[in-house]
């Protein structure tokens, strides 16, 4: 079983907050918010999948292979959501996630980026 995490880009003050879960909870506890409703934070999955450094990949995570190539992850919910292998040893075919068998094992890619901070520097 794959292990569930979240990370969310906050809008208002352009940074990530890596634990989402974490957060969430505290939010909820000590100011009776609920973040997961707030449109305020992009929320983004876990895939379950490593890069060549042992990086987690995210949603919204900048892949660079070493063939040069680049691709966005990205979540389209018409797939069912499985994954096959594990972490940097599994292939980078992930049933949810548009990342598909095209671009081979996540051990030959790196996460050299996000869609946010790429937006931020352009």
């Amino acid at each position: 079983m794959r292990e569930f995490a979240f990370r969310a880009w906050d809008t208002k003050k352009n940074r990530m907050i890596d634990d989402f879960l974490n957060f969430a909870g505290l939010e909820a506890m000590y100011n009776m918010s609920n973040p997961w409703h707030d449109d305020r934070y992009i929320k983004e999955q876990f895939t379950g999948l490593t890069d060549k450094n042992g990086t987690r990949i995210f949603e919204g995570d900048i892949l660079k292979w070493s063939n040069g190539g680049t691709l966005t992850v990205t979540y389209e919910s018409r797939k069912e959501s499985k994954t096959y292998g594990q972490g940097c040893y599994g292939y980078a075919r992930i049933i949810g996630f548009s990342i598909d068998d095209y671009y081979g094992d996540t051990c030959m890619s790196e996460v050299i980026g996000n869609i946010h901070k790429a937006k931020e520097q352009s």
